[in-house]
């Protein structure tokens, strides 16, 4: 046997833990600390890690240790930016750099070894190409997955932005104040908007000023109508202005961005079909209609 084919076979073997580790949640770990707090046992962290699987204390800090490794090769740019896009995404409660590197090690690998196999089964300078295509699209892919959530979560909070504003402002017309009606808004709503603003409150209760909260709320979703959503928030807290007022031009600003982006996208829709209507539709318009006529003409003999 090639030895191409024992080296595919070991980085198969060892994305597997990777791949583990990775994508496996803490449900372990939850289960083990209540185990403990019903059996009336301080949750230690010696006991917590002695309460988890056997698979679970080998692997893990296997495979954490070859991802830390990665990661201290990773340019520290890199690692911002996709802390940056986990971030965007919404799922930095469940994902971290360090998964989503083993992510990235665990695709890399897989497809390394099948290249390889591949390579080994017929060489030759266009298996080898495509084996290296592979690869680094396989290193790429998450990076493409975790932008293409952030833009679609960013897309889904400018869609819902104008709707919340709306409920808040008439609670607040209605005798509310500003946070409280926030918080009723926040708990009674979905989608990405209604969470960030649950999320919002709770900085607020755990002891930030309001003011911090909703510029940590811009950082952590970088979207430019809810950046001058709070700027105007601020400024009518600084000069006294009522906030109702506030609330009501800036639904009626979202409302009108919205509707204009609606109709940007509709005027966009007549180019993007020009193209599949050319070579998908056309083409098989033409057979349809000119190739009957065709095979009769080709059967007299003129052509």
């Amino acid at each position: 046997m090639p030895v191409i084919v024992y080296i595919a076979s070991f980085a198969i073997a060892v994305s597997v833990p990777i791949a583990w580790w990775s994508v496996a949640s803490s449900r372990g770990g939850h289960r083990a600390r209540q185990h403990l707090v019903a059996a009336g046992r301080s949750a230690d962290l010696r006991s917590l890690r002695l309460e988890l699987p056997a698979a679970d204390r080998v692997w893990g800090p296997l495979s954490g240790w070859a991802v830390g490794k990665v990661r201290r090769i990773t340019p520290g740019g890199v690692v911002d930016q996709m802390q940056r896009r986990i971030h965007l995404a919404g799922i930095s409660s469940r994902w971290t750099v360090e998964r989503v590197l083993g992510i990235k090690v665990l695709v890399t690998l897989t497809l390394i070894a099948l290249g390889l196999i591949g390579v080994a089964s017929s060489p030759s300078p266009s298996s080898g190409l495509l084996a290296i295509s592979m690869v680094g699209a396989g290193w790429i892919m998450p990076d493409v997955v975790l932008r293409r959530r952030a833009d679609t979560r960013q897309a889904d909070i400018r869609r819902d932005l104008p709707d919340v504003i709306d409920q808040v402002m008439i609670n607040v017309e209605a005798g509310q104040s500003f946070d409280a009606a926030l918080d009723r808004v926040s708990r009674r709503g979905s989608g990405p908007a209604a969470e960030e603003f649950r999320r919002v409150m709770q900085d607020i209760q755990f002891g930030m000023t309001r003011r911090e909260a909703l510029e940590l709320l811009v950082e952590r979703t970088d979207v430019p109508d809810l950046r001058e959503l709070v700027q105007s928030l601020a400024q009518a807290e600084r000069y006294g202005v009522p906030l109702g007022r506030v609330l009501r031009v800036q639904a009626d600003e979202l409302r009108d961005k919205r509707k204009e982006r609606a109709e940007e996208r509709a005027q966009k829709v007549p180019i993007k079909i020009l193209f599949p209507v050319i070579f998908c539709i056309f083409p098989a318009l033409f057979v349809i209609i000119l190739g009957p006529g065709i095979l009769q003409v080709v059967e007299d003999g003129v052509i």
